[in-house]
């Protein structure tokens, strides 16, 4: 019964741990103005970032691609995949 009750209390703690939500990529900027790379297809100033807006979200249809958003200070990609 001890053993029991052990388990369930560690499961409590250590469960949701264990199936916590990825941490969202933050990208640094000054300007507000980012530079999206979709595939080898390069659009200048396509996005703007809006720091009032948490999280900022930026729509794509490119499933199975990978998008690389570009600032004056940092650059950072993702791939993209399907996912409710």
């Amino acid at each position: 019964m001890k053993i029991k009750i052990l388990f369930i209390t560690i499961w409590t703690i250590v469960g949701p741990l264990v199936f916590a939500q990825e941490n969202i990529p933050v990208i640094k900027a000054t300007s507000k103005y980012v530079k999206v790379k979709v595939g080898k297809e390069l659009n200048k100033n396509r996005w703007i970032i809006s720091p009032e807006t948490n999280p900022d979200i930026y729509e794509t249809s490119a499933l199975g691609k990978k998008v690389t958003f570009i600032t004056d200070k940092e650059k950072i990609s993702v791939k993209i995949k399907y996912e409710l």
